[in-house]
């Protein structure tokens, strides 16, 4: 019986790592390396600079219909992450 058991194990960590290796690319746009995007807790100040109305202007999908940032993307360095040296 402990042979089914490893064999379970070894056939899910085998998925898991299938499932891992196979994700997609990252394709979220990275910080650019400058003072203003140093601070990982100034993401109140990001729709100062990336509202709607911005030239560097929030996709819609983080927009609410009134032009502000929905709830759930204030915080920009969660999937914004800062460019690499």
């Amino acid at each position: 019986m402990k042979k089914w058991y490893h064999l379970l194990f070894v056939a899910i960590c085998a998925a898991v790592l299938l499932v891992l290796f196979s994700a997609p690319e990252v394709t979220t746009p990275r910080l650019p390396a400058d003072a203003t995007h140093a601070d990982r807790k100034g993401y109140p100040a990001c729709p100062g600079c990336h509202g709607s109305d911005a030239e560097r202007a929030m996709p819609e999908d983080h927009l609410l219909s009134t032009g502000s940032v929905a709830p759930n993307h204030l915080k920009c360095y969660f999937c914004h992450k800062p460019q690499e040296d």
